[in-house]
């Protein structure tokens, strides 16, 4: 079962890095460890419509790539640098975003529910009509993000309130 899931995972992180092509290598052929996701470095990398559901992408660099429509549904990035990444339409619930960098990034219309956001610096970041519903925001950096029509329904804010 494992081997399944991690291979499933691997032909995802495939088909994202060579731009949605239809080119992967299974797992078993290349010797490749999906704990070596963790830290890894695609600045700059563009996908659309990508699978990255429960990726352990701990650390990891996305620095200005651009991810639109991309489905990281219970992704681990925590500590991950988004700095100014394009994320509108991302499918982020149940993500583990803690203390990520999203320092400027575009989360127009992302769906971050559930999300664990506790410390992330989301300073600068376009969340307009995001969904925050139900979001860990507890120690969040926040400060100049565009709020704007988001839903921040029972979300807990930085201050450790909860929204209503």
């Amino acid at each position: 079962m494992q081997s399944t899931r991690t291979g499933r995972l691997i032909t995802r992180l495939a088909l994202l890095l060579v731009g949605g092509l239809g080119i992967s290598y299974p797992h078993e052929a290349i010797g490749f460890d999906p704990a070596a996701l963790n830290r890894l470095r695609m600045t700059n990398t563009a996908a659309v419509a990508a699978d990255l559901s429960e990726a352990p992408l701990r650390g990891a660099s996305l620095r200005g790539a651009s991810l639109h429509v991309v489905f990281m549904d219970r992704v681990n990035l925590e500590g991950a640098d988004l700095d100014g990444a394009q994320l509108s339409e991302a499918y982020l619930g149940g993500a583990n975003l803690r203390r990520a960098n999203l320092h400027g990034a575009d989360l127009f219309l992302a769906d971050l529910d559930e999300a664990d956001l506790r410390g992330a610096d989301l300073s600068g970041a376009n969340l307009s009509t995001a969904n925050l519903y139900g979001a860990d925001l507890r120690g969040a950096d926040m400060s100049g993000a565009n709020l704007a029509d988001a839903d921040l329904t029972r979300a807990i804010m930085p201050d450790g309130s909860r929204h209503p």
